[in-house]
Parts: C-alpha cells; sequence; structure tokens
C-alpha cells in the first residue's frame, strides 16, 4: 500500500501553528492512504459530508472539516504570497485545472499540504489530551476573540448573520459550531507545542557541549560579533496606530510625554518599570537582547560601548518609539543565546517527530469531496 510519505518527502512546515517558526518536520508517521468501503464491501461513494475522510483510531474527520483546512491552506498561501504568487497559479481558474508540478494540480499539491496540516495539528492535539494538558487563558481568550469577530466580519463584508459568512467562505456545510470544534483543535495544538518548545531548561554545561559539537558553526558567530554580550532593559514601547507620518508623529508624541513624566516626577528604576509595565504594547522587561533582535536607532543605542546602566533615551525601531532605561548586561553572549536557540529547537523537532510517529491518519481519497467557496467564486467572477 503506497503511503504518503512515499509521495511528500520532507517538506517544510510552511504554517506556523505554534511561535516556532521555520522549523522544518521530518516527516516520520505515514499517512497510508486507506480506500473507503461500505458494509457490501463496495467503494464509498464521494459527496457525503458527514463520511470519514481521515482516519485515526477512533477518530474521523468529516468533508466539513477538511475543507476548513484545506480552504485555510489556501488562503495562507495567496495572502502570504500577495503579489509574488506563483506563475503558474491564477485564483481565477478551478484550481483542479492548472499543473503544479509534472505529476500534481494546484487542488493535488493543497492537498497534500492539507493532510500534512491535518497531521501536525491532531498528533499534537490527541498528545495534549493524553497529558491532561490545557490549552489556559491567553491561548482561550484569544480563540474567543477570533469567534466573537465573526459577527464583525459578517456584517463587514455584507452577509446577514455568521452562518452565510462561514458557507460563503468555507463551503455550504460549514456551520459556527463545526467552525469552532476547528478552532478548538488548531488552538490546542498551537499551545501545546508552544509548551512543548518552551519546556526545556538547559544547563550551562549541556549548552557548551551542544555548542562543542557545533564548534565550526560558532567559529563563524565569533568572527560576526558572537562575544557581544546580550543587553537588559526596560524598553517602553509606542507603537504608531498604521503607518502614516501622523501616526509614527503621534506615537513619538506620546513617548516622548511619557519620558518627560516619568523624569519629572521620579526619574527612579522602579517607577521606570512600572510604567513600561503598564503602557509598552509590548512586554517593558526585555532580556538578553542580541543585536538581531532590535532595529534601527533603538539596536545602534543598546549596543555602543559608551552605553552604561542607567542611561536613557528615547529612539525609533521599525517596530516604534522606544522609551528606554538602560540595565546591568547579560553574562551570556550572542553566541550562547544562538546556541540555546539551537538546542530549543533541536530538541523540540525531536520530540514533535517522535509524537508524530505514535499516531497513523489514513486518508479515503474517494470521499474528499472539496467545495469551493461562493466568495471565491464571486471575487473571481
Amino acid at each position: 500500500m503506497k503511503t504518503f510519505s512515499d509521495k511528500l518527502k520532507a517538506l517544510p512546515h510552511k504554517r506556523v501553528i505554534a511561535g516556532v517558526l521555520g522549523v522544518v518536520v521530518v516527516l516520520g508517521a505515514a499517512l497510508a492512504l486507506w480506500q473507503g468501503r461500505n458494509e457490501d464491501g463496495e467503494a464509498a461513494a464521494a459527496g457525503d459530508k458527514d463520511q470519514a475522510v481521515v482516519v485515526c483510531g477512533d477518530w474521523t474527520m468529516d468533508n466539513t472539516t477538511l475543507n476548513y483546512y484545506y480552504w485555510s491552506e489556501y488562503f495562507y498561501l495567496v495572502g502570504s504570497a500577495g503579489e509574488y504568487l506563483p506563475e503558474d497559479l491564477d485564483p481565477a481558474q478551478p484550481l483542479d485545472q492548472q499543473q503544479y508540478d509534472e505529476d500534481r494540480t494546484w487542488q493535488d499539491y493543497l492537498l497534500d499540504q492539507t493532510m500534512i496540516t491535518i497531521r501536525d495539528t491532531m498528533s499534537m492535539v490527541f498528545a495534549a489530551e493524553e497529558a491532561g494538558f490545557t490549552m489556559g487563558d491567553t491561548y482561550a481568550a484569544s480563540m474567543e476573540t477570533v469567534v466573537e469577530g465573526l459577527a464583525a466580519d459578517a456584517e463587514s463584508q455584507g452577509y446577514d448573520d455568521v452562518t452565510a459568512y462561514l458557507q460563503a467562505s468555507y463551503g455550504a456545510d460549514a456551520t459556527e459550531e463545526s467552525f469552532r470544534a476547528y478552532l478548538a483543535d488548531t488552538y490546542l495544538a498551537a499551545a501545546y507545542t508552544d509548551a512543548l518548545y518552551n519546556r526545556p531548561q538547559f544547563t550551562e554545561e549541556e549548552i557548551a557541549e551542544y555548542c562543542t559539537l557545533h564548534e565550526a558553526d560558532y567559529a563563524r558567530l565569533d568572527e560576526n560579533g558572537g562575544e557581544t554580550q546580550l543587553q537588559n532593559a526596560y524598553i517602553l514601547l509606542c507603537k504608531p496606530a498604521e503607518h502614516t507620518d501622523e501616526a509614527w508623529d503621534e506615537a513619538e508624541t506620546s513617548a516622548r510625554t511619557l519620558y518627560a513624566t516619568w523624569q519629572a516626577e521620579s526619574g527612579t528604576e522602579s517607577d521606570f518599570a512600572t510604567l513600561a509595565d503598564s503602557h509598552s504594547a509590548t512586554p517593558g522587561l526585555r532580556q538578553d537582547l542580541a543585536p538581531s533582535d532590535c532595529s534601527g536607532e533603538l539596536a545602534d543605542w543598546l549596543f555602543d560601548p559608551e552605553r552604561a546602566p542607567g542611561d536613557t533615551a528615547v529612539l525609533r525601531s521599525d517596530e516604534g518609539w522606544n522609551v528606554v532605561y538602560l540595565l546591568e548586561p547579560s553574562e551570556n553572549t550572542v553566541w550562547q543565546k544562538q546556541a540555546q536557540q539551537d538546542l530549543r529547537k533541536e530538541t523540540y523537532e525531536t520530540e514533535a517527530r517522535t509524537i508524530r510517529e505514535q499516531y497513523e491518519f489514513l486518508v479515503n481519497y474517494d470521499a474528499i469531496t472539496l467545495a469551493t467557496p461562493q466568495a471565491l467564486t464571486a471575487s473571481d467572477g
């Protein structure tokens, strides 16, 4: 029996399930080809929205949920590509009539990517449930924000209700209940992936041993500031509401006003910390900053050899205007931070691969029905 991994070799995980960017997924668990049969042994008929199209043990996925994943893949591809959409992909034409490569149409390719995403997502969901893991308030609140925003999105797009909006976006069988279930799985998978990635606490000895194993790579870092000490600082970020000169001017005014107020009232480190925590668009305390973590005037100022703890300034970066209070530098260097990040990534990838290999997903390709969203055909016309 031909498995999915026979067709797809070590593809990169282009979708970010968690905050782990650029993680390369090595396909370990096979997505086996399952030809669905009814009680009489005949091939299952396509088009039944309730029929199982993906199976893993007692868990099944129907066409309605599959379409959420599939069209999310499509919208992600088109949205992330922007004006650099591949020349051989025309959104105005049926995807199954356009070749992605010699053997596959664009529909085939997107379906392949969809199956990888389903496998990766649901493996994490199953592992999280077995571990008794819950997504926590931050992820739950983020998911609820998406759900609550559906009504506003529907209204802004001219639909009568959320159901009509979802059906126009994902196909006629979409419902609020099934879409919420789809979101719950993706958010749980994201939360558990983040937890796995951030869980390990490495000792100095472990980091040093990892550096020794990759000595040639980190020697290259030494030539480009690898021994630079990381910086710690309180940073109050005022982000512009939009990328216009007026918005940037307003952000600068806010930053300079807050800075002047702090100076006039006390000028102490503790009060600056409180100010940063309550007014910054990002967490106020920033630790172990490398030059690559900053930009613009902020990067130049933080890593100026003349800087000393207690120095303050109002500085522009790519994110906005920053009010900065410099603290004692970290004991760690750039190469140590890079080594720890690399070790964390490698540790996560090993654990994620082990999780995926525990589950076998069977796909009934004969039963798959991809319903082109109404909104897509309307925009194409």
